[in-house]
Parts: C-alpha cells; sequence; structure tokens
C-alpha cells in the first residue's frame, strides 16, 4: 500500500471529506474544505487528531510502540 492510499483510508475512517492534492513538497495530501492540506503521515497535529478520531490508545517504550485499538487488539510496531 503506498502513501496516497494509506492517507484515503484514513480519511475515510476518520470522516475527512476533500480533494487529493499534493504539497509543494511533492507529498500527498487532502484539501479540506477549509483549503487547508490534512496530511496525518506529515503534520503531527492531523497524525494525534487522527489517533483521537480513531480512539487509539498508544504507548511509546524504549523498544517501540504499542497501539491498542478500540478493538481490544494489541497492535505492535
Amino acid at each position: 500500500m503506498n502513501e496516497k492510499e494509506q492517507l484515503e483510508f484514513a480519511a475515510k475512517a476518520a470522516g475527512i471529506k476533500g480533494e487529493m492534492s499534493q504539497t509543494i513538497g511533492g507529498w500527498p495530501c487532502i484539501i479540506t474544505g477549509a483549503y487547508q492540506p490534512w496530511q496525518p503521515t506529515h503534520d503531527n497535529g492531523d497524525a494525534l487528531w487522527l489517533a483521537a478520531q480513531l480512539k487509539m490508545d498508544i504507548a511509546q517504550f524504549s523498544f517501540g510502540v504499542r497501539v491498542n485499538a478500540p478493538d481490544g487488539e494489541d497492535h505492535y510496531q
């Protein structure tokens, strides 16, 4: 799955509506109704907002990151 597809799935999951575009740096983004680029892979604020919308519980450890998803599963990376 490429970054554009990941962005499309994330937007769908979070209920973000807009048009697919690219930033000046060439990164994919979604232009929202406020004409703001939404790109959670490159913007920490967008990433945190997405995690909150999806009710993710994120924990960082010395060995990696653990995400407890709303389904109760542990997802390690």
